[in-house]
C-alpha cells in the first residue's frame, strides 16, 4: 500500500517525461517532508488539514496538465469537481489553490487556468534570488525605505533620522520627529531606557526642550527585514528579466510582484511604528507629518 505523502509517480516505470517531472512532484506535491503541499496542509485550518486538500488539488492539476489532455491545464471548475465531495466548502479550493499558486515552484497559474510544467516559475526565482541577498543590502533599503517614508507630505516638522546618541537630537524651541533605527523594537528595555535618557538630556546637558520631541520607534524589525528582501529578490529578478526569458505571462506576474512588494514594505513600516511625545509618552498611533 502506497504511503499518502508518496509521490503520484512511484511505483511505476517513469518515461523520460514522467523523470523530469518527477523533481516537480516531489518539490510541490508530496514525496519529501518539505514538499510545498504537505506543508501547507500541515500548517492549514483543520477542515482543510483534515481534507488534505493542498495535496488533491496539488495532484489533480498534476493529473489534468500532464495526462495527455487536450489542454495541458486544469481550469477552476475541474479542480472543484476533481476534489469535491459531501461535506467539503467548495471555498477551500480557492483558498489551496491560492497558497499553492505562491508557493510552488513548478505551478503556473493565470485567469483561473492552471498547470504543472518542467521550468521552475517565478516563485523559484524569488526564492533562489532571496537566498543570494546579503545583509548590508537589506539594512540600506529599510532606512532608505523609513525615510522616504517619513519624509513624506509638507508638515513643518524637523525629521532626524536613526539617533542612537542623545546629542544627535538638537534641542531646539520646535517640534522634531526623531525616528529611531529599525533594530531599536519598542518593546525592548533598552529602547526605552534610550528614550527615556535622550528626552531628558542633550549629550552631557539638561535638554531644555524636552516636549517638543516626539518619538517614532518601530515594533520589530524581522518584519520589515524580510519585506526588504523580498523587494530586492524582485527587483534582482527584474534586472535579468531579458536572459530569463519569461513568457508574457511571467512578465506581468513580475511586474505586479515588484509593484505589490514595493508597496508592502512602505505600508509595513507605517503599521508598525509607534508614535510617542515626550510630554505623554504612552500615547501611541499612526502620525501625519
Amino acid at each position: 500500500m502506497r504511503s499518502r505523502s508518496a509521490s503520484p509517480l512511484a511505483g511505476s516505470p517513469l518515461s523520460p517525461l514522467s523523470a523530469k517531472l518527477e523533481g516537480a512532484v516531489t518539490t510541490d506535491i508530496c514525496g519529501k517532508k518539505d514538499s510545498h503541499a504537505l506543508r501547507l496542509d500541515k500548517e492549514a485550518v483543520e477542515a482543510i488539514r483534515k481534507a488534505r486538500l493542498h495535496q488533491k488539488v496539488s495532484t489533480a492539476i498534476f493529473f489534468e496538465s500532464n495526462g495527455g489532455q487536450a489542454k495541458a491545464e486544469a481550469t477552476l471548475p475541474e479542480i472543484r469537481l476533481a476534489v469535491a465531495e459531501p461535506d467539503l466548502d467548495v471555498g477551500n479550493v480557492e483558498t489551496a489553490l491560492e497558497a499553492l499558486s505562491t508557493t510552488c515552484y513548478y505551478l503556473s497559474a493565470e485567469n483561473n487556468r492552471y498547470r504543472f510544467s518542467l521550468s521552475p516559475n517565478l516563485n523559484k526565482l524569488l526564492a533562489d534570488r532571496r537566498a543570494s541577498v546579503q545583509s548590508p543590502r537589506v539594512e540600506e533599503r529599510i532606512r532608505a525605505e523609513v525615510q522616504k517614508v517619513f519624509t513624506e507630505g509638507k508638515g513643518i516638522i524637523d525629521r532626524i533620522y536613526f539617533a542612537n546618541k542623545s546629542g544627535q537630537i538638537p534641542d531646539v524651541a520646535r517640534v522634531t520627529l526623531v525616528v529611531l533605527p529599525p533594530d531599536y523594537a519598542a518593546a525592548d528595555k533598552v529602547t526605552r531606557l534610550f528614550v527615556d535618557a535622550a528626552t531628558k538630556e542633550h549629550g552631557s546637558s539638561a535638554r531644555t526642550f524636552k516636549s517638543g520631541l516626539i518619538w517614532a520607534v518601530p515594533e520589530g524589525a524581522d518584519s520589515l527585514r524580510d519585506d526588504a528582501r523580498k523587494v530586492l529578490a524582485w527587483e534582482d529578478v527584474a534586472d535579468e528579466e531579458t536572459d530569463l526569458r519569461l513568457d508574457e505571462g511571467q512578465q506581468r506576474q513580475l511586474a505586479e510582484s515588484l509593484k505589490k512588494a514595493q508597496r508592502d514594505i512602505k505600508r509595513r513600516y507605517g503599521a508598525h511604528t509607534r508614535t510617542s511625545c515626550s510630554s505623554a509618552r504612552t500615547a501611541s498611533g499612526r502620525l501625519s507629518i
